[in-house]
């Protein structure tokens, strides 16, 4: 991350001017789609456009839930995820998206974001895309114990692996732990402080070890057992 590196190594961070996009409001962001199946389908307003058409549940959960819970929070993701839903449910003659349509997307979408971070992750962790194959197949939820042992597969220096280990949360690949089975993903770099301290603290209060979440958006492609 450029943005972050030119931060730390700034001398006076407070006085260099941005503006930071946050998108933790999953009602603004649904509002992205909602939007552009509003100006395609004349005549639906942006709140009934949804329903119009995507089916309402996907299992015990409403389609829009279950998309914003598998999908990194960032409109591109948003937006490639049902592309891909409607594509599939065109293909499949179906007048609406189904729920199996959205499953199959789901699928399409897991490759795309495992492949997409690899490209973000540019020259920062040169044996990114192999620590992440080495959770193919594993659990969903990790201790800090089965997360090192699992990068350490990868070959990469025993001296580096706690940096790796910070990086894969750094890129919401991985979530800590903050609460009994409540995980929280990193949305920018400089969060990363925070969600540190709230680990371990949760981790001392609860005389237990850190543990980590694999997040849903990779799931399908890696195969990982929930």
């Amino acid at each position: 991350d450029i943005f972050g590196r030119v931060m730390k190594s700034a001398r006076e961070p407070d006085k260099i001017q941005h503006d930071r996009l946050a998108w933790e409001d999953r009602e603004t962001l649904m509002r992205v789609v909602d939007e552009r199946l509003a100006t395609n389908r004349k005549g639906i307003s942006a709140d009934s456009s949804w329903g119009e058409v995507f089916c309402p549940m996907v299992g015990n959960e409403s389609s829009r839930e279950y998309i914003l819970r598998t999908i990194l929070p960032r409109p591109r993701d948003l937006v490639f995820f049902t592309k891909a839903a409607l594509s599939t449910a065109v293909n499949r003659a179906h007048s609406r998206v189904e729920e199996e349509d959205i499953l199959e997307a789901e699928k399409l979408y897991s490759q795309f974001v495992f492949e997409v971070v690899q490209v973000e992750n540019g020259i920062s962790l040169p044996e990114l895309g192999k620590i992440m194959f080495e959770f193919v197949g594993g659990r969903t939820i990790l201790s800090r114990e089965d997360v090192l042992r699992t990068i350490s597969k990868s070959h990469i220096d025993k001296e580096r692996q706690e940096d790796a280990l910070r990086h894969l949360v750094v890129l919401s690949f991985l979530g800590v732990e903050i609460k009994p089975n409540e995980f929280r993903y990193c949305s920018n770099v400089g969060e990363m402080n925070k969600l540190e301290r709230l680990s371990e603290r949760y981790a001392d209060d609860s005389a237990s070890a850190p543990r980590y979440q694999i997040h849903k958006a990779f799931h399908a492609y890696l195969e990982v057992v929930t």
